[in-house]
């Protein structure tokens, strides 16, 4: 059996014997990616499951375009009082396609 879904999708796999989940496809950064893992329930998680990701590189204009998006982002964070400058890099990494690249990149983990 198959499960399809959105990345962004309010539910899990509720299929009890499922322990494989593959993402193929859109993920926007390391947010939507551990969002991703989450379809798995914790009962559905152990030695025999797994997580395949299909993902295409990442382009030059991606990365630009990403941090004019962070930068923005994080500033709004920032004037609604939600977050200082010494959260900038972390937002940065959890929140662009750039911290998704260097997630993906990892060979452990």
């Amino acid at each position: 059996d198959v499960l399809v879904s959105t990345t962004v999708a309010l539910v899990g796999n509720e299929n009890s014997k499922c322990r494989t989940i593959v993402i193929a496809g859109v993920l926007h950064n390391v947010s939507s990616l551990v969002q991703a893992f989450g379809r798995l329930r914790p009962e559905q998680r152990g030695a025999d499951s797994v997580v395949s990701i299909f993902h295409r590189p990442i382009n030059k204009t991606a990365l630009e375009e990403t941090k004019k998006f962070v930068d923005t982002s994080f500033q709004e964070m920032k004037d609604a009082g939600c977050l200082d400058d010494s959260a900038k890099k972390d937002f940065g990494n959890i929140f662009s396609y750039r911290g998704l690249q260097e997630v993906l990149l990892l060979s452990n983990g």
